[in-house]
């Protein structure tokens, strides 16, 4: 996933959280529980360069991987509570109407810096610890979100602070998954080699990393080859055909 600059005028951001929503969610440890935060770009923004191959499906493709990451996050035995950054009023509608916390953006503003907002509020909540996940891994399940977490909770377990815990893209270039706490003091690098950046990071200020693997949170939608590759796997996987995001390729035709 890729965003613009990280640049950001003032007032362009408003937090709206939604009081019966966050009763929707009671948190029986604050301290323990696991956030999700999921930056979602504008509709009109997103995956421009799937133009050629989706014409005037890619907003509704963008939709589709977005429920199916909510969709995962939601079957989560270990996720307490989500948190959707956006600066879209379809992909903010969709998200309370699943009873998610929605932070929405009134400007233009780049990634890191919403996500900063983000993290912000959620320790505000009292929240603790968060994965930061992308919304265009469409193969993302509650089940592999979950193997993942124990693992970092695993590999964790016995040190005496607060690790970063991180999931690349494929071919090692972006993060699709962050594992950080609220209370760390921790400069986001999303963008082109954030993986790197954000591994390179983490040593200097000895937060580990802990590197986690999986291959279908590597998996994000931005150019052509991606979507082949997503193609290819849901053919091998029958039980990803089940995803909303291949219903609509499906449907029209690219399958």
């Amino acid at each position: 996933m890729r965003y613009d600059s990280d640049s950001m005028s003032n007032q362009a951001f408003s937090i709206k959280p939604e009081p019966a929503m966050l009763q929707k969610q009671p948190s029986s440890d604050p301290v323990k529980d696991l956030w999700a935060l999921v930056p979602a770009k504008k509709l009109a923004e997103a995956k421009r360069r799937l133009a050629s191959c989706l014409g005037a499906e890619r907003e509704a493709f963008t939709i589709a991987m977005f429920r199916d990451v909510i969709a995962a996050l939601h079957s989560s035995e270990e996720v307490s509570r989500i948190m959707v950054v956006t600066g879209d009023p379809q992909l903010a509608a969709i998200a309370k109407q699943q009873d998610i916390l929605v932070l929405e953006e009134n400007g233009s503003i780049g990634l890191n810096q919403a996500i900063d907002l983000g993290i912000n509020e959620i320790r505000k909540l009292g929240g603790r610890r968060i994965a930061i996940l992308p919304a265009d891994i469409p193969l993302l399940t509650g089940a592999e979100f979950d193997r993942v977490v124990r693992d970092y909770n695993h590999q964790t377990h016995n040190c005496d602070q607060d690790l970063i815990g991180i999931s690349a893209c494929t071919g090692q270039n972006g993060t699709n998954c962050l594992f950080i706490n609220t209370q760390q003091s921790f400069t986001l690098r999303y963008g082109p080699g954030s993986y790197k950046l954000h591994s390179d990071s983490a040593e200097k200020q000895r937060y580990g990393p802990i590197q986690l693997h999986s291959i279908t949170i590597s998996m994000d939608i931005d150019e052509q080859q991606d979507l082949t590759e997503l193609l290819s796997y849901c053919e091998l996987n029958p039980e990803f055909r089940k995803t909303k995001t291949w219903n609509l390729l499906h449907n029209i035709n690219l399958t």
